[in-house]
């Protein structure tokens, strides 16, 4: 059920990993920020920071580039417009991944109380059931394997150490 859960999580955040990037570099400290959404001055009569739109991999526009007064417009009206629908779709994604959790959970809970209740009678002890052979994880087993790669690589670059010390 959690591998379900989490693929679904991942077909529904997937498309927004492709979605429209706008790159500046912060003027106060010089890093560059990223977001999904325009800041307010790209494109605008109000200037600021220079802005790169990254599009699939592409950058697609500049604003160091410049462009007529009816392209600025029109650049900055589609890129509002654009991230105003990225939001309606994340937000439509957002509520059915919550229809879908309640689902499982209204599920899960249906079948917990399709369950019967085995209790004894009174003065009678339950018999002991043997606990079901634990099936391998394989993300514990893979965690191990991590752990024992991380571990002998420590091992070697101890003993090179220690030879560099000696010489």
């Amino acid at each position: 059920m959690r591998l379900l859960l989490l693929s679904l999580i991942l077909i529904v955040a997937c498309p927004a990993a492709v979605a429209r990037m706008y790159q500046w570099d912060d003027p106060d400290t010089g890093t560059p920020q990223l977001s999904g959404k325009p800041p307010y001055w790209y494109r605008g009569d109000e200037s600021g920071p220079r802005v790169y739109v990254i599009d699939d991999g592409r950058v697609i526009d500049d604003t160091a580039v410049k462009v007529t007064d009816a392209q600025r417009r029109q650049l900055r009206e589609a890129a509002f417009l654009r991230a105003e629908q990225d939001e309606a779709q994340f937000k439509a994604k957002l509520e059915e991944a919550e229809r879908l959790k309640q689902q499982r959970d209204a599920n899960r809970e249906e079948a917990l109380a399709a369950e019967p209740a085995a209790t004894p009678p009174a003065g009678e002890v339950p018999p002991v059931e043997a606990a079901p052979a634990a099936e391998p994880d394989p993300a514990a087993a893979e965690g191990d394997a991590m752990r024992a790669l991380v571990v002998e690589w420590e091992r070697i670059r101890k003993e090179e150490a220690e030879k560099i010390v000696h010489e």
